[in-house]
Protein backbone atom coordinates (compact mmCIF):
# COMPACT_ATOMS: atom_id res chain seq x y z
CA UNK A 1 0.00 0.00 0.00
CA UNK A 2 2.72 2.49 0.95
CA UNK A 3 4.55 1.57 -2.27
CA UNK A 4 1.42 2.58 -4.14
CA UNK A 5 1.29 5.87 -2.24
CA UNK A 6 4.95 6.56 -2.95
CA UNK A 7 4.40 5.81 -6.63
CA UNK A 8 1.65 8.38 -6.95
CA UNK A 9 2.63 10.95 -4.36
CA UNK A 10 6.30 10.41 -3.65
CA UNK A 11 7.92 9.20 -0.45
CA UNK A 12 6.44 11.11 2.48
CA UNK A 13 5.64 10.46 6.14
CA UNK A 14 1.98 9.99 7.01
CA UNK A 15 1.88 13.47 8.54
CA UNK A 16 2.64 14.98 5.11
CA UNK A 17 -0.02 13.10 3.11
CA UNK A 18 -2.64 15.55 1.86
CA UNK A 19 -5.87 15.42 -0.10
CA UNK A 20 -3.90 16.38 -3.23
CA UNK A 21 -1.62 13.34 -2.89
CA UNK A 22 -4.60 11.04 -2.44
CA UNK A 23 -6.45 12.54 -5.39
CA UNK A 24 -3.45 11.72 -7.58
CA UNK A 25 -3.78 8.11 -6.52
CA UNK A 26 -7.47 8.15 -7.46
CA UNK A 27 -6.81 9.86 -10.80
CA UNK A 28 -4.20 7.24 -11.70
CA UNK A 29 -6.87 4.56 -11.27
CA UNK A 30 -9.75 6.49 -12.86
CA UNK A 31 -9.94 4.08 -15.82
CA UNK A 32 -11.02 1.42 -13.31
CA UNK A 33 -13.56 3.04 -10.94
CA UNK A 34 -13.71 0.04 -8.62
CA UNK A 35 -9.93 0.10 -8.17
CA UNK A 36 -10.03 3.85 -7.53
CA UNK A 37 -12.78 3.43 -4.94
CA UNK A 38 -10.93 0.54 -3.30
CA UNK A 39 -7.85 2.79 -3.02
CA UNK A 40 -9.94 5.57 -1.41
CA UNK A 41 -11.62 3.22 1.06
CA UNK A 42 -8.29 1.67 2.03
CA UNK A 43 -6.69 5.06 2.60
CA UNK A 44 -9.67 6.17 4.67
CA UNK A 45 -9.13 3.18 6.94
CA UNK A 46 -5.34 3.60 7.14
CA UNK A 47 -5.53 7.32 7.93
CA UNK A 48 -8.38 6.80 10.38
CA UNK A 49 -6.01 4.55 12.32
CA UNK A 50 -3.37 7.29 12.14
CA UNK A 51 -5.89 9.69 13.68
CA UNK A 52 -6.64 7.23 16.50
CA UNK A 53 -2.91 6.89 17.12
CA UNK A 54 -2.72 10.71 17.27
CA UNK A 55 -0.22 10.80 14.41
CA UNK A 56 -2.43 13.22 12.48
CA UNK A 57 -5.36 15.43 13.50
CA UNK A 58 -7.71 14.87 10.55
CA UNK A 59 -8.27 12.24 7.87
CA UNK A 60 -7.71 13.82 4.41
CA UNK A 61 -9.05 10.72 2.68
CA UNK A 62 -12.53 11.59 3.93
CA UNK A 63 -12.42 14.59 1.58
CA UNK A 64 -12.07 12.28 -1.46
CA UNK A 65 -15.50 11.29 -2.86
CA UNK A 66 -16.09 7.85 -4.27
CA UNK A 67 -16.48 7.65 -8.02
CA UNK A 68 -20.10 7.25 -9.03
CA UNK A 69 -21.40 5.12 -11.86
CA UNK A 70 -19.38 2.04 -10.94
CA UNK A 71 -22.19 0.07 -9.31
CA UNK A 72 -21.70 -2.85 -11.69
CA UNK A 73 -18.19 -3.33 -10.37
CA UNK A 74 -16.16 -6.22 -11.72
CA UNK A 75 -17.16 -7.73 -15.05
CA UNK A 76 -19.44 -10.74 -14.65
CA UNK A 77 -18.20 -13.71 -16.67
CA UNK A 78 -20.46 -14.83 -19.52
CA UNK A 79 -21.07 -18.49 -20.37
CA UNK A 80 -18.89 -18.09 -23.46
CA UNK A 81 -16.02 -16.76 -21.34
CA UNK A 82 -16.36 -19.60 -18.85
CA UNK A 83 -16.34 -22.16 -21.66
CA UNK A 84 -13.32 -20.47 -23.26
CA UNK A 85 -11.41 -20.68 -19.95
CA UNK A 86 -12.45 -24.33 -19.54
CA UNK A 87 -11.18 -25.15 -23.02
CA UNK A 88 -7.80 -23.59 -22.21
CA UNK A 89 -7.54 -25.21 -18.77
CA UNK A 90 -8.99 -28.77 -18.78
CA UNK A 91 -10.08 -30.77 -15.76
CA UNK A 92 -7.04 -31.97 -13.83
CA UNK A 93 -5.18 -28.66 -13.92
CA UNK A 94 -4.83 -26.34 -10.95
CA UNK A 95 -6.15 -23.48 -13.08
CA UNK A 96 -9.36 -25.41 -13.74
CA UNK A 97 -9.78 -26.48 -10.11
CA UNK A 98 -9.52 -22.84 -9.04
CA UNK A 99 -12.24 -21.87 -11.51
CA UNK A 100 -14.49 -24.75 -10.45
CA UNK A 101 -14.17 -23.86 -6.76
CA UNK A 102 -15.03 -20.22 -7.44
CA UNK A 103 -17.84 -21.03 -9.88
CA UNK A 104 -19.52 -23.97 -8.13
CA UNK A 105 -18.77 -22.94 -4.53
CA UNK A 106 -18.67 -19.15 -4.93
CA UNK A 107 -15.35 -18.89 -3.11
CA UNK A 108 -13.44 -15.64 -2.65
CA UNK A 109 -9.67 -15.74 -3.16
CA UNK A 110 -9.05 -15.74 0.60
CA UNK A 111 -11.22 -18.83 1.03
CA UNK A 112 -9.83 -20.48 -2.10
CA UNK A 113 -6.38 -20.31 -0.49
CA UNK A 114 -7.63 -22.03 2.69
CA UNK A 115 -10.11 -24.69 1.58
CA UNK A 116 -8.95 -28.29 1.99
CA UNK A 117 -10.27 -31.84 2.18
CA UNK A 118 -10.98 -31.30 5.87
CA UNK A 119 -13.80 -28.92 4.88
CA UNK A 120 -15.60 -31.59 2.83
CA UNK A 121 -17.69 -34.36 4.38
CA UNK A 122 -20.56 -36.45 3.01
CA UNK A 123 -20.72 -34.42 -0.18
CA UNK A 124 -20.93 -31.09 1.65
CA UNK A 125 -18.43 -28.23 1.80
CA UNK A 126 -18.54 -26.32 5.09
CA UNK A 127 -16.29 -23.41 6.06
CA UNK A 128 -16.17 -20.01 7.76
CA UNK A 129 -15.52 -17.26 5.19
CA UNK A 130 -12.35 -15.30 5.79
CA UNK A 131 -14.14 -11.98 5.23
CA UNK A 132 -16.61 -12.43 8.10
CA UNK A 133 -14.38 -14.44 10.41
CA UNK A 134 -14.18 -12.59 13.71
CA UNK A 135 -17.29 -10.49 13.02
CA UNK A 136 -20.49 -12.35 12.19
CA UNK A 137 -18.46 -15.58 12.23
CA UNK A 138 -21.01 -17.35 10.02
CA UNK A 139 -20.53 -20.79 8.51
CA UNK A 140 -21.29 -21.51 4.86
CA UNK A 141 -22.47 -25.01 3.99
CA UNK A 142 -23.15 -25.99 0.38
CA UNK A 143 -23.35 -29.15 -1.70
CA UNK A 144 -20.30 -30.27 -3.67
CA UNK A 145 -21.81 -30.49 -7.14
CA UNK A 146 -20.66 -33.29 -9.50
CA UNK A 147 -18.50 -31.06 -11.77
CA UNK A 148 -16.62 -29.77 -8.72
CA UNK A 149 -16.24 -33.24 -7.22
CA UNK A 150 -14.85 -34.48 -10.54
CA UNK A 151 -12.39 -31.59 -10.71
CA UNK A 152 -11.15 -32.18 -7.16
CA UNK A 153 -10.69 -35.91 -7.77
CA UNK A 154 -8.76 -35.32 -11.01
CA UNK A 155 -6.36 -32.68 -9.65
CA UNK A 156 -3.26 -32.99 -7.48
CA UNK A 157 -4.17 -31.49 -4.10
CA UNK A 158 -2.57 -31.16 -0.70
CA UNK A 159 -3.57 -32.69 2.60
CA UNK A 160 -4.93 -29.42 3.99
CA UNK A 161 -5.26 -27.28 0.85
CA UNK A 162 -7.00 -28.12 -2.41
CA UNK A 163 -5.23 -25.51 -4.53
CA UNK A 164 -1.46 -25.96 -4.31
CA UNK A 165 1.65 -25.08 -6.30
CA UNK A 166 3.69 -27.53 -8.37
CA UNK A 167 5.91 -27.98 -5.31
CA UNK A 168 2.89 -28.91 -3.22
CA UNK A 169 2.81 -25.75 -1.11
CA UNK A 170 -0.33 -23.65 -0.50
CA UNK A 171 -0.87 -20.16 -1.88
CA UNK A 172 -1.68 -16.89 -0.17
CA UNK A 173 -4.65 -15.07 -1.66
CA UNK A 174 -2.46 -12.37 -3.24
CA UNK A 175 -0.55 -15.01 -5.19
CA UNK A 176 -3.81 -16.64 -6.25
CA UNK A 177 -5.03 -13.27 -7.48
CA UNK A 178 -1.96 -12.89 -9.67
CA UNK A 179 -2.26 -16.47 -10.89
CA UNK A 180 -5.92 -16.01 -11.77
CA UNK A 181 -4.99 -13.01 -13.93
CA UNK A 182 -2.31 -15.13 -15.62
CA UNK A 183 -4.73 -18.03 -16.23
CA UNK A 184 -7.36 -15.66 -17.62
CA UNK A 185 -4.81 -14.10 -19.96
CA UNK A 186 -3.76 -17.55 -21.18
CA UNK A 187 -7.41 -18.35 -21.88
CA UNK A 188 -7.90 -15.17 -23.88
CA UNK A 189 -10.17 -13.49 -21.29
CA UNK A 190 -7.78 -10.98 -19.66
CA UNK A 191 -10.65 -8.68 -18.67
CA UNK A 192 -12.13 -11.36 -16.39
CA UNK A 193 -11.34 -11.64 -12.67
CA UNK A 194 -11.81 -13.92 -9.68
CA UNK A 195 -14.49 -11.66 -8.20
CA UNK A 196 -16.27 -11.51 -11.54
CA UNK A 197 -16.46 -15.30 -11.47
CA UNK A 198 -18.10 -15.19 -8.03
CA UNK A 199 -20.63 -12.75 -9.51
CA UNK A 200 -21.27 -15.20 -12.35
CA UNK A 201 -21.86 -17.94 -9.77
CA UNK A 202 -24.42 -15.81 -7.92
CA UNK A 203 -26.09 -14.79 -11.18
CA UNK A 204 -26.47 -18.41 -12.27
CA UNK A 205 -27.89 -19.40 -8.89
CA UNK A 206 -30.41 -16.53 -8.93
CA UNK A 207 -31.49 -17.30 -12.50
CA UNK A 208 -31.97 -20.93 -11.48
CA UNK A 209 -34.45 -19.76 -8.84
CA UNK A 210 -32.38 -19.34 -5.66
CA UNK A 211 -34.10 -16.99 -3.22
CA UNK A 212 -32.54 -14.01 -1.47
CA UNK A 213 -31.98 -15.96 1.75
CA UNK A 214 -30.64 -18.98 -0.10
CA UNK A 215 -28.08 -16.74 -1.82
CA UNK A 216 -27.15 -15.23 1.55
CA UNK A 217 -26.50 -18.71 2.94
CA UNK A 218 -24.59 -19.85 -0.15
CA UNK A 219 -22.31 -16.82 -0.50
CA UNK A 220 -21.88 -15.85 3.13
CA UNK A 221 -23.65 -12.48 2.95
CA UNK A 222 -24.98 -11.22 6.28
CA UNK A 223 -27.51 -8.72 4.88
CA UNK A 224 -30.07 -9.00 2.10
CA UNK A 225 -28.67 -6.04 0.11
CA UNK A 226 -26.11 -7.96 -1.95
CA UNK A 227 -28.32 -10.99 -2.55
CA UNK A 228 -31.27 -8.85 -3.65
CA UNK A 229 -29.17 -7.36 -6.46
CA UNK A 230 -29.06 -10.80 -8.06
CA UNK A 231 -32.64 -11.88 -7.32
CA UNK A 232 -34.00 -8.58 -8.68
CA UNK A 233 -31.93 -8.93 -11.85
CA UNK A 234 -33.05 -12.54 -12.29
CA UNK A 235 -36.70 -11.60 -11.71
CA UNK A 236 -36.45 -8.78 -14.25
CA UNK A 237 -34.97 -11.18 -16.81
CA UNK A 238 -37.69 -13.77 -16.20
CA UNK A 239 -40.45 -11.15 -16.41
CA UNK A 240 -38.90 -9.60 -19.51
CA UNK A 241 -38.81 -12.94 -21.29
CA UNK A 242 -42.31 -13.82 -20.12
CA UNK A 243 -43.74 -10.44 -21.06
CA UNK A 244 -42.09 -10.24 -24.47
CA UNK A 245 -43.56 -13.62 -25.33
CA UNK A 246 -47.03 -12.13 -24.95
CA UNK A 247 -46.37 -9.30 -27.40
CA UNK A 248 -47.11 -11.57 -30.35
CA UNK A 249 -50.81 -11.09 -29.51
CA UNK A 250 -50.50 -7.31 -29.77
CA UNK A 251 -49.62 -7.15 -33.47
CA UNK A 252 -51.89 -8.49 -36.27
CA UNK A 253 -50.35 -10.65 -38.97
CA UNK A 254 -49.20 -8.52 -41.90
CA UNK A 255 -49.62 -9.47 -45.51
CA UNK A 256 -46.54 -9.54 -47.68
CA UNK A 257 -45.64 -6.04 -48.82
CA UNK A 258 -48.06 -4.37 -46.39
CA UNK A 259 -46.66 -1.30 -44.67
CA UNK A 260 -44.32 -0.32 -47.53
CA UNK A 261 -45.25 2.73 -49.60
CA UNK A 262 -45.08 2.34 -53.38
CA UNK A 263 -44.29 6.00 -53.85
CA UNK A 264 -41.57 7.95 -52.15
CA UNK A 265 -42.93 10.80 -50.12
CA UNK A 266 -41.11 14.10 -50.70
Amino acid sequence: LMQSICKTAGAAPVTHITRVHLQRGVDERSAKPEAANAFTKTMRAVLAHAVRMELIDTNPAMLIPLIEGSAEGFHTWSMDEIEQYEAAHPVGTTARLALDLMLYAGLRLGDLAQIGHQHIRDGELSFRPEKTRGTSNITVTIRVLPPLAESIAATKTGALHLVISERGSPFVKESLGNLTKKWCKEAGVPHCSAHGLRKASATRAAEAGATTHELMAMFGWVTTKEAERYTRAADRKRMGLSGSGKMVHLSPTRKQGEGHSEKKRI
